[in-house]
């Protein structure tokens, strides 16, 4: 058969379809085997091969194409069950963090605990950009300056440690900055703050503090194009020193 010849065959059964007059029994038979109709529909089988009356009638019958509509839903709606439904894992790649808890999720994973007490803290850029604006409070007491470029608070439950640490432009040296780190412990107070070790790692070159009564240590003169992968550690294992 021509495409040509296939054409008109379905335009001639379009036209039959659309000026087809139905008797009641052809309406009857037709409802009557609507069930058997979506059995065979839902099944996957070639209903429309088994029951060629039943599709032909639909075609052209919008009366019982609604009753059809109405009994296929409700037999749909039957097989539908809550344990057959799939819904599958939504791809939320696409949504980023916000920022506040990007930066929670870079302060969690900068915190290395090496003993009981004893913490160390490695710096990156990734964090670095994240840290909010500072405040003044955060002036320094063991030296002049203004206030920081940066600060970061890392709170340690476990170990009942709270690092509060700061970095600070050095005056008149611009690529250089000042480190600060305040240690607060849940069971110590001032005075009993002064002598916990604070060590900065830079390069595999080590520099070493101790703090104040207040908990406070600082250093000066470090390279700001070094603070990214600078490690520094807190050693609050350490007796307490009491100043006279």
């Amino acid at each position: 058969m021509s495409f040509d010849e296939w054409t008109q065959k379905q335009a001639q059964r379009l036209a039959q379809t659309i000026t087809l007059q139905h008797t009641e029994t052809e309406h009857s038979a037709c409802l009557d085997a609507l069930e058997a109709y979506i059995d065979a529909q839902l099944a996957r089988r070639d209903y429309a091969r088994l029951f060629p009356s039943v599709a032909q009638h639909l075609d052209s019958c919008v009366a019982c194409a609604a009753s059809y509509a109405l009994v296929y839903e409700a037999r749909t709606a039957d097989v539908t069950t809550l344990s057959q439904i799939r819904v599958p894992a939504p791809d939320l790649s696409f949504l980023q963090p916000d920022r506040a808890t990007l930066l929670q999720r870079r302060l969690v994973e900068a915190v290395e605990r090496i003993a009981p007490q004893r913490l160390r803290i490695r710096l990156s850029q990734a964090l670095l950009d994240l840290l909010p604006p500072p405040t003044p409070a955060l002036a320094l007491r063991s030296i002049a300056s203004d206030i920081p470029l940066l600060s970061m608070t890392l709170d340690q439950p476990a170990d009942a440690i709270q690092i509060q640490l700061s970095i600070y432009e050095e005056h008149d040296a611009p690529e250089l900055c000042a480190l600060r780190s305040q240690v607060s412990l849940d069971d110590r107070e001032w005075p009993e703050l002064a002598g916990i070790v604070v060590r900065i790692i830079i390069d595999g070159e080590q520099r070493e503090a101790t703090t104040d009564p207040w908990g406070e240590a600082v250093f000066a003169g470090v390279p700001r194009a070094a603070l990214d992968g600078l490690q520094l550690e807190v050693n609050a294992g350490n007796p307490p020193q009491t100043s006279t």
